[in-house]
């Protein structure tokens, strides 16, 4: 989701669409069942193949609206063509939950311009890769509850 080059998330108008999802994911953990997150996940990671690697600075409501162009039309699905309307709802429903989330913290305003431009002190900076350890933990959790689950029926 987020170049190796860079090793923690820096709160900046440098903040990528990818690492803004990757702080959503955290700040949903706890909050929602596995199985929730694992769709989080799995929305996020169509959002972040199209919108992933542009920064906070350069997003603009264009980049909501060539988005769905993309889901609708361009994007490669796995045994369709086209995937059904609920789908593209879905994943175009977490993209605006994102998206309130980053105005909530005051990332973003109302119209989708950035709000933070410069860079934040050291102490608010997050360590990217106790996240990715925190979500490798969660992911091996939901495949063991999965298959308990399994093993029940």
């Amino acid at each position: 989701m987020v170049s190796n080059k860079r090793k923690e998330i820096i709160i900046d108008s440098n903040l990528t669409i990818a690492e803004l999802s990757l702080l959503f994911l955290e700040n949903k953990y706890k909050k929602i069942s596995f199985n929730s997150y694992g769709t989080y996940q799995d929305r996020l990671g169509i959002i972040n193949e199209y919108l992933g690697n542009i920064k906070l600075k350069d997003f603009n409501k264009d980049r909501i609206k060539d988005f769905e162009i993309y889901l609708n039309e361009e994007r490669k699905w796995n045994h369709t063509s086209k995937p059904s309307n609920k789908t593209i709802i879905e994943v175009m429903n977490v993209l605006n939950q994102l998206l309130k989330e980053a105005i909530m913290w005051k990332l973003l305003d109302k119209d989708y311009k950035c709000l933070v431009m410069e860079k934040v002190c050291e102490k608010d900076r997050i360590n990217l890769i106790e996240l990715q350890k925190h979500i490798h933990i969660i992911q091996k959790k939901k495949i063991a509850n999965n298959i308990e689950k399994i093993w029940r029926k």
